[in-house]
């Protein structure tokens, strides 16, 4: 985890900034529970021996649900260690028999690449009736 999150905060000003010691923990929180429960897919891209590129994904009724992602850009940006990793990810879903890898919210450009579709995200509020 310590490794995924590193690369995490490397990513981008964005998520350096985003991430602080109680995210930090959470991460770790989540990923114990997601590996006890066997839906935790940590996956990492390496060059000469250093890791370049992760995907923290969840594995979960038939689909890879890609909660957050981490490089290097300073050292691997133009190896593009993320879209290697990416692809390596959907061929294994592929392999595993899931039916959806999910990029989940965002719009970034590279999920469009890989075939992304938008999806609404509905925002429901219920209240108590008094």
């Amino acid at each position: 985890m310590t490794q995924f999150l590193d690369l995490l905060q490397k990513s981008t000003f964005e998520k350096r900034d985003w991430l602080n010691e109680g995210r930090r923990a959470v991460f770790h929180d989540v990923a114990r529970a997601a590996q006890a429960a066997g839906t935790l897919q940590l996956l990492f891209c390496g060059v000469e021996g250093r890791a370049a590129a992760a995907l923290f994904n969840f594995d979960y009724r038939d689909r890879i649900w890609v909660y957050n992602s981490g490089l290097d850009p300073a050292a691997f940006a133009a190896l593009s260690p993320g879209v290697v990793l990416t692809a390596a990810a959907i061929e294994r879903a592929i392999a595993l028999g899931r039916s959806e890898f999910d990029f989940l919210r965002g719009n970034e450009e590279y999920k469009y690449r890989f075939g992304a579709v938008d999806r609404p995200i509905y925002h429901l509020t219920l209240r108590r009736s008094l």
